[in-house]
């Protein structure tokens, strides 16, 4: 926003300029375009002061008694005139170069990986070759040795779905190197419930045993989440093993590289890696991609489902609510009256808004309205269906008002939605990560509640664009593939941009035919 005024009185030329270059600089027209303008401007601005000047300096030179007392002065006064203009003009420029774009409503492609372009530049080929042979391991499991661990470390407090995506790339990565897998009570911390803990206010541990030396198994506690300062520690081990188990304390370091796990298991030869920046992920995702070739190695579909399979078992692995938070989803459940019994259809749909406008285009609401048109059309014709129900959540409450005053004007068909009207204007992980601890805890609990019903919905329409949309893809176990329907990009392992540029009806295999074929 302009300041309407200053302390200075400025010449209408040159104020006329300011405002010209700022309005030039919002139009995306940096200094080439009107620098030509403001440069001839501000020597027309110089060339009229410097006229009055000089008219002045010859009506006193007439005076005889001034003549050589005035002019030294006067030539000061001058060169301080002409350094403050230079100065002023200099810093008004400045201020209008930097100001911002109220025309770019998008960010250029380039910019989705910008982020991860020095990562990947220090990928390897045999970083790829490690990864291929990760990636096979994958499919033969063995027990973890507990000496040997990889811990999650959070770095950048993006969206909730990012995050446990991220999650899920470290933990299968863990499953390919046979490490015990530990989550940082600071993960989901910017959705935490205050004392830098995150993880550990909504969620458990995975289940996982462990390998000690001799040979037995170890089950690792649910409770068994490190704060930040916190080194890997294994005493609690030597307690329930004392003779057979000794180990120190072991150092945890930034992963860089595919450790060589032909040593790992053995008691002298304790490791420790820690996940949660670019290349560490980016290593990661080289296993879930087998090496860059991607998750599936073939375009069969049964084994491309035999896969989607697996991934959301270890995402059902990771995804273990404390009792309390059950207790409170469960309750609001039972109170918005979604249907479990067997008959009742409940079609999901997410709506992601806000922020996600940096990174692609807005589906219109119509379009949502269309694909629960030709799922409810298709379940009225199945003479099991005894009752349908449509859920919608979304991060804008104006876009869930705009769906169910759609959807009113041309179905009987009963919508129902958890939001609040306090998500006006959509999610904003910027704004969000500054909330109090006690607003952001409520707005987790209401997206846990969202999450909930939409991994449990018969049918899922959102856009594969968004993380959580992703995560909840993954989440939904015992549901077919082919009932998530994305409106924008396919589905790939991984967090959005990992899809960006692909489309859902053209390059995911396990598409809804109904969806896809229908027009």
């Amino acid at each position: 926003m302009l300041r309407s005024s200053t302390s200075h009185h400025t010449h209408p030329d040159f104020e006329f300029e300011r405002i010209e270059s700022i309005h030039s600089t919002e139009n995306g027209d940096d200094d080439d375009s009107k620098t030509g303008f403001r440069s001839k401007s501000f020597i027309n601005s110089l060339h009229l002061r410097s006229t009055r000047i000089r008219l002045f300096i010859n009506r006193i030179s007439n005076s005889r008694a001034y003549k050589f007392y005035f002019i030294p002065i006067i030539f000061s006064l001058i060169f301080v005139l002409l350094l403050f203009e230079a100065i002023h003009h200099s810093t008004t420029r400045s201020q209008s170069i930097t100001a911002p774009n109220i025309y770019s409503h998008r960010l250029p492609r380039s910019v989705f990986t910008t982020s991860k372009s020095k990562a990947y530049q220090e990928i390897m080929p045999s970083h790829r070759n490690a990864a291929k042979i990760l990636y096979k391991r994958l499919f033969n499991p063995k027990s973890p040795a507990c000496s040997n661990t990889l811990l999650f470390r959070d770095f950048k407090s993006n969206g909730f779905g990012a995050q446990m995506l991220r999650v899920l790339n470290a933990y299968i990565l863990s499953k390919a190197l046979r490490t015990v897998f530990i989550i940082e009570s600071t993960t989901l911390v910017n959705y935490g419930c205050g004392h830098h803990r995150g993880w550990n206010c909504y969620f458990s541990m995975p289940n996982q045993d462990c390998e000690l030396s001799n040979g037995s198994l170890f089950s690792i506690p649910s409770n068994w989440t490190l704060s930040k300062d916190v080194q890997v520690y294994y005493d609690g081990l030597k307690s329930v093993e004392e003779s057979a188990y000794s180990l120190k304390s072991v150092s945890c370091a930034l992963l860089k590289q595919f450790p060589r796990t032909e040593h790992f298991g053995r008691a002298d030869s304790a490791w420790c890696g820690v996940i949660g920046d670019d290349l560490s992920e980016e290593l990661a995702h080289l296993v879930v991609s087998n090496g860059g070739e991607g998750w599936y190695n073939s375009s069969e579909k049964v084994e491309m489902k035999e896969k989607l399979i697996l991934l959301r078992k270890w995402m059902n692995e990771l995804w273990k609510p404390r009792e309390k938070i059950d207790f409170v989803i469960q309750k609001e459940m039972n109170r918005l009256k979604i249907p479990t019994y067997s008959g009742s259809k409940v079609i999901g749909v997410h709506v992601r808004r806000g922020d996600k406008r940096k990174e692609i285009d807005f589906i219109p609401i119509h379009d949502y309205i269309s694909a629960v048109k030709r799922f409810v059309d298709e379940f009225q014709r199945d003479d099991s269906t005894e009752s349908i129900q449509i859920y919608v959540a979304s991060d804008e409450f104006e876009a869930v008002t705009e769906f169910i005053s759609a959807w009113q004007r041309i179905s009987d068909v009963s919508v129902t939605s958890a939001a609040v009207t306090d998500r006006i204007g959509g999610h904003n992980q910027e704004k969000s990560n500054k909330e109090h601890k006690f607003d952001r805890s409520i707005h987790t609990l209401e997206l846990l509640l969202d999450i909930s019903i939409l991994r449990k919905s018969d049918i899922f329409i959102c856009t594969l664009s968004s993380n959580l949309a992703r995560m909840i893809h993954v989440l939904r176990n015992d549901k077919d593939p082919e009932t998530t329907i994305s409106l924008d990009v396919a589905w790939r392992p991984g967090v959005a941009f990992r899809s960006y540029g692909t489309e859902y009806c053209v390059d995911d295999r396990l598409c809804n035919a109904l969806y896809c074929n229908s027009g």
